[in-house]
C-alpha cells in the first residue's frame, strides 16, 4: 500500500510539473479537448489504428495528457473521469464519435469526425497561419 501511495504521489507531482521544466502546465477542459482532438485527427489521418483499439487512456497518453501515469493511477487520480467528460463535450460538438460508453470504465471506439478533420483546431500552427491570409471563398480570385 505504501509503494502504491508513493507511486501515486510521484505521478501527481510529475503531472503538475508537466512534461517541460519551468512553468506548470494547466489542464483545463479546453486544453485537454484540443490536445485530444489533435491526437484523434492525427490517428485518423495516418490510419494507424482502428476505432476498437482506442480507448480514452491510450488517446490521453498519445496526447501527452497522462504520459506519466499508469492506467490505474489515471483512474484513481480522477483524470480518467475528467477526460471522459471532455470527450462527452467533444461528442456534443460533433467533433468525435464514441462507440461504447460505460459509466465506470473507459470509453472505447473513439474516432474524429470529418468536421473535426476540417476544423482549425486540428491544423498545425503553420497551416492556421497560412489560412489566415487566404481570402474568403466568395472573394477568392477565379482561375480563368
Amino acid at each position: 500500500m505504501a509503494n502504491r501511495l508513493f507511486a501515486y504521489r510521484v505521478a501527481v507531482d510529475a503531472q503538475r510539473r508537466g512534461i517541460r521544466p519551468g512553468r506548470p502546465r494547466r489542464l483545463s477542459a479546453s486544453v485537454i479537448g484540443d490536445l485530444m482532438l489533435r491526437e484523434l485527427a492525427r490517428i485518423r489521418r495516418s490510419g494507424d489504428v482502428t476505432a476498437d483499439d482506442q480507448d480514452d487512456y491510450t488517446i490521453a497518453v498519445g496526447a501527452g495528457i497522462s504520459a506519466l501515469q499508469t492506467a490505474e493511477l489515471y483512474e484513481e487520480s480522477g483524470l480518467g473521469l475528467f477526460v471522459r467528460e471532455v470527450l462527452d463535450g467533444l461528442e456534443r460538438e460533433g467533433m468525435v464519435t464514441i462507440g461504447r460508453k460505460s459509466v465506470s470504465r473507459r470509453y472505447r471506439g473513439i474516432l474524429a469526425t470529418e468536421r473535426a478533420l476540417r476544423s482549425s483546431r486540428t491544423m498545425p500552427w503553420y497551416r492556421r497561419l497560412i489560412a489566415f491570409f487566404d481570402p474568403p471563398d466568395d472573394q477568392a480570385p477565379s482561375d480563368r
